[in-house]
């Protein structure tokens, strides 16, 4: 292996947002040849199992057993925890003693690392097991990046099931928790309806590689393994316009899971659009870099601008497998191919407006969505040793397609996380006693390590479809 592939294009000029980053340069970063910015990462070594071990015994479907909890900036906006109140009283509700707010002095600084954070009364929990009784196993952070950085939560997602919900007013906090109240409240059930949306631009490697070893195996698996109790739609390849994406999300017609892999659209910093665009899906109306030149035309890609008033998820989850697709760092996770630079790539680090939107949608808010924060790779899917593999993915969706709440269904990524953490410390030891780690396998396991920590659960993580 010589390059790393990555999605995405840029919406200002029609180019790829990474050029196939060098084995080398990866591995150079890695290395720390320059130092990368510090995280939690190298925790993680004290994590490699590769399943999950309760100290005790907990149904995780039960909340009265795994328990809640919200975590809010210690500055939060009080208003914002008055618009999420309905959901709040809910989730005490069916969590009873192992509910748990955390706000105020309980809550989240913006200073802290997930070892300290746990560590300080009133959790004073360690990293590792989960026990509820002393921090639930599903917690909802509140608030962008800005407040609760993304690095906090990729590392306590690791053993805890968390979401995200990050607003720009109470107003739309409070019509995601009330559609939240209703559909837990109502019980409908699902439409048991799940549609496929994937793009293959022409002469495009990224979304050739996503549609025939991801969208296309997993559509086959899921049909294959679903019973006769599901309906499968499929959107790929010419069929996979603006167009038809739009008509999916219609009142009582949108599927209950609604799985989409695409490029991502990307803006240099500081963009007019960047805010606005970034990690918006590019459909097959774009007709590929070879066809196209310069900026990206909006009527090429869906963002959150097209969510309307007639728009509606309403009772449905969305997976999108997109660059910048869940949010946006401020700073590069990724070196540049020319030197292993890292480098500052928005003004502040944001959610992406299509999940806020989705998230608030007035035509009926989806319940959750899972999406990639910075660029999503194909080491996602596909490896040098195992070749295509969608594990993680498929055991997702078989366990949201029977009734398991998405914090726990997301299972399968946190393990890949914490195994590829583990892989990565292990290599990087080996480095400082001076074994041989070759530059292939080191940027193949940093770079994977970094995609499969960056998919992010942008909702409640106790969702779940009735089904």
């Amino acid at each position: 292996m010589t390059n790393l592939s990555v999605n995405g294009i840029d919406g200002s000029s029609g180019d790829y947002l990474l050029p196939d980053a060098t084995v080398k340069s990866v591995a150079r970063l890695a290395r720390g040849e320059p130092s990368a910015a510090p995280t939690d990462d190298r925790k993680m070594a004290s994590l490699r199992t590769t399943k999950r071990h309760l100290g005790l015994t907990l149904d995780l479907q039960d909340l009265a057993e795994a328990g809640w909890g919200v975590v809010f900036h210690r500055e939060a906006d009080p208003a914002v925890r008055e618009a999420l109140a309905p959901l709040l009283a809910l989730r005490r509700s069916q969590a009873g003693d192992r509910y748990r707010e955390y706000t105020g002095d309980a809550g989240f600084s913006g200073e802290e690392s997930v070892s300290t954070w746990l560590g300080q009364p009133p959790r004073q929990k360690a990293l590792g097991t989960v026990d509820p009784r002393k921090v639930p196993y599903y917690l909802l952070l509140i608030g962008g990046p800005d407040a609760i950085p993304f690095a906090f939560q990729y590392v306590l997602n690791v053993t805890y099931a968390v979401g995200r919900l990050a607003f720009d007013t109470p107003a739309d906090y409070a019509r995601h928790a009330l559609a939240i109240v209703a559909h837990e409240t109502l019980r409908a059930p699902s439409r048991r309806r799940m549609a496929f949306f994937g793009t293959s631009h022409p002469f495009d490697a990224a979304t050739e590689l996503s549609s025939g070893k991801l969208v296309e195996p997993l559509l086959a698996e899921l049909k294959a393994n679903g019973g006769k109790e599901w309906a499968f739609d499929a959107m790929l390849r010419e069929k996979a316009t603006k167009a038809n994406f739009a008509s999916l999300l219609k009142a009582g017609t949108a599927p209950s899971l609604l799985f989409t892999a695409t490029h991502g659209m990307g803006y240099p910093n500081g963009h007019a659009n960047q805010r606005a665009w970034q990690g918006a899906l590019l459909c097959q109306d774009w007709p590929g870099k070879l066809r196209s030149r310069g900026p990206v035309d909006p009527s090429m890609f869906y963002s959150g601008d097209d969510v309307g008033d007639t728009t509606s998820v309403e009772g449905g989850i969305v997976f999108s497998f997109a660059c910048y697709g869940g949010g946006t760092p401020r700073v590069d996770d990724y070196p540049a191919p020319d030197g292993g630079v890292v480098k500052q790539i928005a003004p502040a680090p944001f959610v992406a407006r299509l999940p806020q939107q989705l998230l608030a949608a007035a035509g009926g808010p989806a319940l959750a969505m899972v999406a990639h924060v910075e660029r999503a790779w194909s080491c996602s899917f596909t490896t040098t040793e195992a070749g295509a593999d969608i594990t993680s993915f498929r055991t997702t969706f078989g366990e949201l397609m029977a009734g398991a709440t998405l914090g726990s269904a997301m299972d399968a990524f946190r393990e890949r996380f914490a195994q590829e953490s583990g892989m990565l410390a292990s290599r990087l030891d080996d480095i400082r006693l001076d074994a041989h780690v070759s530059d292939d396998d080191l940027a193949s396991n940093w770079t994977a390590q970094r995609d499969a920590r960056s998919f992010v659960l942008f909702g409640d993580p106790a969702v779940r479809l009735h089904v």
